[in-house]
């Protein structure tokens, strides 16, 4: 069952509620928002839409780095009241989605009608993210090739200012280079191109070996 359609039914759902009881109806609601995470079906078109206006006064480049800040709900914790690591990732996507749209990336790919798609992970955790905590994921580019961009977030607790876990993903170009994206981004967008580190060369390492049995 899609998205829209489990929009639908819940819809339904709670109008004929709200017919017999206004309150049951919101009780409900907020049971399912808890408990089923409807939030996330629509949370992402909310990024993409927040931050296309909020890059009108505060725009980045590419190089610049993008703060997504988030609290830790109790429908992305474990029975140890922890956050899951696919919790933690499915926020750096949203960050991701943040970042990209941001520093206009998401605009130069639709210009040139290209796609990118993360396709390897690399991730570290040292220190748990507890129920009800907040943390912010902290993103920037640190190298790219013809064809890919390398991210690193960083997840900071606020509590503590500890970073509780450090993610590397490969953002694969389709469609389009990377050349033809920072073109038409302008010049300015970065001011010089990144030292390939050990960690980004062995993530690179791993992905082709991937790839290769795939």
């Amino acid at each position: 069952m899609n998205y829209t359609c489990l929009y639908l039914i819940l819809c339904i759902l709670t109008g004929v509620l709200w017919m017999f009881n206004g309150f049951l109806c919101i009780v409900v609601g907020l049971f399912i928002c808890l408990t089923c995470d409807v939030h996330a079906i629509w949370r992402n078109v909310l990024v993409l839409h927040f931050c296309k206006m909020r890059r009108r006064y505060k725009p980045k480049k590419l190089m610049d780095t993008n703060i997504f800040k988030v609290i830790c709900l109790p429908t992305d914790v474990d029975i140890g009241l922890q956050i899951t690591t696919g919790r933690l990732l499915r926020e750096c996507g949203f960050g991701q989605t943040e970042f990209w749209v941001e520093n206009f990336v998401h605009d130069a790919l639709a210009t040139l009608k290209g796609e990118i798609k993360v396709t390897a992970y690399h991730m570290t955790y040292e220190y748990p993210i507890k129920m009800f905590e907040t943390f912010k994921i902290i993103a920037k580019i640190v190298y790219w090739d013809d064809t890919s961009c390398y991210m690193k977030q960083t997840v900071m607790r606020n509590l503590d200012k500890k970073e509780c876990a450090t993610i590397l993903s490969i953002h694969r170009l389709t469609g389009v280079t990377t050349s033809q994206v920072l073109n038409v981004l302008g010049k300015d967008c970065v001011q010089s191109k990144q030292v390939l580190s050990n960690l980004v060369r062995k993530l690179q390492e791993i992905n082709m070996d991937i790839s290769k049995k795939l």
